[in-house]
């Protein structure tokens, strides 16, 4: 599932209120427009109609590709400043969750999340995912070497 929503946002340079789409979660399969502008770098940017400010929006965006079997979250690498942020992770880096439903509901891929702290970061992780599974695709390999 992809979920955005529209949120209204000040301009910090002229002062004028806007909508701007926020995504919150980008599916592959169902959004392929939103990922194509993520790796254009369209996602999460404030740009004010007014004064052409422009900047990157800092919020947790979560990308999942159910064909290619991955998931990555981005977060702000401020977010690592403070103490707070890590104790939403286990020891081994893996995100805490409370969910309810039984393990065997969720993904193998979202098990092992990758993280990112910048979005070029994460549109590079995503090419390069995309890239591995086409090499993999082509040379008839699960891509494991003994």
């Amino acid at each position: 599932m992809s979920i955005r929503r529209m949120v209204e946002m000040q301009c910090p340079r002229c002062g004028i209120k806007s909508e701007v789409e926020i995504w919150d979660t980008i599916n592959a399969q169902v959004s392929p427009e939103a990922k194509g502008a993520l790796l254009e770098g369209e996602i999460n940017v404030y740009r004010c109609d007014i004064c052409k400010f422009e900047a990157g929006i800092s919020i947790p965006l979560l990308y999942h590709d159910m064909r290619n079997g991955f998931c990555v979250q981005f977060f702000s690498s401020e977010k690592m400043r403070d103490d707070r942020f890590f104790e939403q992770f286990t020891p081994n880096a893996q995100m805490k969750t409370d969910r309810t439903a039984p393990d065997d509901e969720l993904p193998d891929y979202f098990r092992n999340i990758h993280f990112v702290f910048g979005m070029n970061e994460l549109a590079r992780y995503i090419i390069f995912r995309d890239k591995l599974a086409l090499h993999i695709e082509k040379s008839g390999s699960s891509g494991l070497t003994a």
